[in-house]
């Protein structure tokens, strides 16, 4: 099959997962070479702010889905081209509930200092909450909380502390899987001709939708229970052996 579309995630696919992770040149040669025959772009759940750098040494000038898939973000013209956001009362009422959880930190997209969850407050609508480096068995109790909020939705995702799980709140219709429906539908892809790769629980909703599914060797089991192949570690430039392989048709 040939692919029009390639969109991967970044920590912990194209880069190692650490604060100051970058895209080796094994990774960074093979985006150079998939975006001479297709079209190259990211979904992360980090904001563009955190992201620019990465972009840059890859050179991806495509739509980028940021913020988790609640925007997509173009990088030619400097503007968000489509969002969703969390209603503000909604969001308020959901960090009252979760205020037992007072040991972990929160930010947003648009405040991205941390405060302790119990302190957390928002005077406006806001697409994307993240609470910080939770255990296994807090990241499992919050999600259920968030289900009990009929227009919001939670995944956990591995932290850059190990061990730890990151939680990224976003609306119901506002995930990986949304942004890459309009992302594709503005670059007037079909869904069987795109090739996804990611290592986390947010990156599930891209699975929904892609033509060819990849998990990379590091990422969670239920991601890699509905891959179509497993890819390398992503510190053995795991990517950059799939986009080869598929994309190239390298082996």
């Amino acid at each position: 099959m040939k692919f029009k579309a390639l969109v991967f995630d970044l920590d912990g696919t194209a880069i190692p997962k650490r604060p100051d992770g970058m895209p080796s040149q094994a990774v960074i040669d093979a985006v150079a070479k998939a975006k001479k025959v297709c079209h190259v772009s990211i979904a992360t759940g980090r904001p563009y702010s955190l992201c620019e750098d990465i972009l840059d040494a890859l050179d991806i000038d495509d739509l980028c889905i940021v913020n988790g898939g609640t925007h997509l973000y173009s990088r030619k013209t400097n503007e968000y081209v489509w969002k969703q956001e969390i209603d503000q009362l909604v969001l308020q009422e959901l960090f009252f509930k979760l205020k037992e959880f007072r040991q972990y930190d929160v930010a947003d997209e648009k405040r991205l200092d941390r405060v302790p969850i119990e302190e957390y407050r928002t005077d406006e609508a806001i697409a994307l909450a993240c609470i910080f480096s939770t255990t296994k068995q807090d990241a499992q109790k919050i999600i259920s909380v968030v289900k009990g909020f009929k227009s919001v939705t939670a995944h956990a995702v591995s932290s850059w502390k190990d061990g730890t799980f990151d939680i990224h709140i976003s609306h119901e219709l506002a995930t990986k899987k949304h942004a890459l429906q309009s992302l594709l539908s503005r670059l007037n892809v079909d869904l069987d001709q795109i090739m996804v790769a990611g290592d986390g629980g947010n990156d599930l909703p891209l699975f929904e939708l892609a033509g060819w599914k990849v998990a990379m060797g590091n990422g969670a089991d239920e991601l890699k229970e509905q891959a179509d192949w497993i890819a390398p570690h992503v510190d053995d430039d795991g990517l950059a052996v799939a986009i080869n392989k598929f994309i190239l048709k390298k082996d």
